[in-house]
């Protein structure tokens, strides 16, 4: 009987074994999993960025400060500032032109050829960071394709 009651508590301890094993193998995946989520949610915070009008942007300009945006307008006439030897670009937009309600946007372009389209009244689309100031800083700057480049409809 003595062998009966040996087999029985090895068995026992065999389960005991296995169930710890699997609650190890459990815990393990939950820190990976929770790990992965983690990495994944902060990198896609870090690569986001918000595309605004001037107005949205001068309306949530106090949660803007600092974060990348990219933000869209028309360049306001007789603003455009240039300087070709130290490549600093300087000049205002608006969502609507002749709106005289709407506060003007300064962009500021360093390290940048002043681009084909740039002229008055044209798109634009600038992306960078809202300085504490209220100017913008722009690292990138694309100016949408004039309307004579699209093809006119005869009737």
């Amino acid at each position: 009987m003595a062998e009966t009651a040996d087999w029985t508590a090895s068995a026992i301890g065999a389960t005991d074994r296995q169930n710890k094993g699997w609650i190890k193998f459990l815990i393990g995946a939950g820190v990976i999993v929770a790990a992965l989520t983690l990495l994944l949610y902060t990198s896609m915070q870090g690569n986001a960025q918000y595309y605004l009008t001037v107005k949205e942007l001068h309306d949530r300009a106090g949660e803007m400060v600092g974060k990348d945006v990219r933000v869209s307008g028309l360049v306001v006439p007789n603003s455009i500032s240039y300087n070709a030897s130290t490549l600093h670009l300087e000049f205002d937009m608006l969502d609507k032109l002749g709106d005289g309600d709407e506060e003007p946007l300064r962009i500021v372009l360093d390290g940048e050829p002043l681009p084909d389209q740039m002229n008055d009244e044209a798109e634009a689309i600038a992306e960078g960071q809202l300085q504490a100031d209220g100017t913008f800083r722009a690292e990138s700057l694309m100016m949408k394709c004039a309307s004579k480049y699209e093809t006119s409809v005869e009737n």
